[in-house]
């Protein structure tokens, strides 16, 4: 969306992201530029501006179908509602970056977990060699010891 014809034409940048945001499971955004406008916060005269060029034919638009246009009328009889061409692409696009949004946290996770897991036995290995280093050492504690540190290092 940022790198595609839309470039440098933040109204219509800003008023698709958020139709893409307000729009039902099919794409479909039954609403006026005036409630588009309370809804998101964005002055009036930019979701005007967004929606002209939204509407318009773009030739350099890397999806066919509808001349390029990002959006086109419910209804032909009135100026508002809208159906966004090619809403799938943007929810699948939405949900595959949710899986990988999830994924980088599981994993973070996963490895602040392991690496706990990890200093826990190695800490706990070392305080049972201090202990055993502190009895009296005879031939059998010796063997004892190497037999005990394979053990908890192996």
């Amino acid at each position: 969306m940022y790198d595609g014809s839309l470039y440098g034409q933040w109204e219509a940048l800003v008023t698709f992201q958020q139709m893409i945001v307000l729009a039902d499971k099919e794409g479909f955004i039954d609403i006026t530029p005036p409630a588009l406008s309370a809804r998101t916060g964005i002055p009036i005269e930019i979701i005007k501006k967004g929606i002209k060029v939204l509407e318009s034919d773009d030739p350099y638009s890397r999806t066919d179908g509808e001349d390029g246009k990002r959006i086109v009328l419910l209804n032909p009889t009135r100026p508002w509602g809208w159906k966004i061409v090619n809403y799938e692409k943007y929810r699948d696009m939405a949900s595959l970056e949710d899986r990988r949004e999830y994924m980088r946290d599981y994993m973070k996770e996963y490895r602040k977990q392991e690496k706990f897991t990890d200093k826990h036995a190695v800490t706990e290995g070392k305080q049972a060699l201090a202990v055993l280093a502190h009895t009296d050492v005879d031939v059998d504690t010796d063997v004892n010891i190497k037999y005990i540190y394979r053990l908890i290092f192996a």
